[in-house]
């Protein structure tokens, strides 16, 4: 899965749950803690 899918999955997934982990999204997506970490920095700048 490319960070441009992940991070649709983590917006959408926020907009469902409200809130997320970092720890869940990377058990979701099966990817490490940083790598979430990565992904979510653009969508938070």
């Amino acid at each position: 899965m490319l960070p441009i899918e992940r991070q649709q999955q983590i917006v959408t997934w926020l907009e469902q749950e409200g809130t997320l982990r970092v720890l869940d999204i990377s058990q979701r997506l099966k990817v490490s803690d940083m790598t979430v970490y990565r992904d979510i920095k653009p969508l938070i700048e």
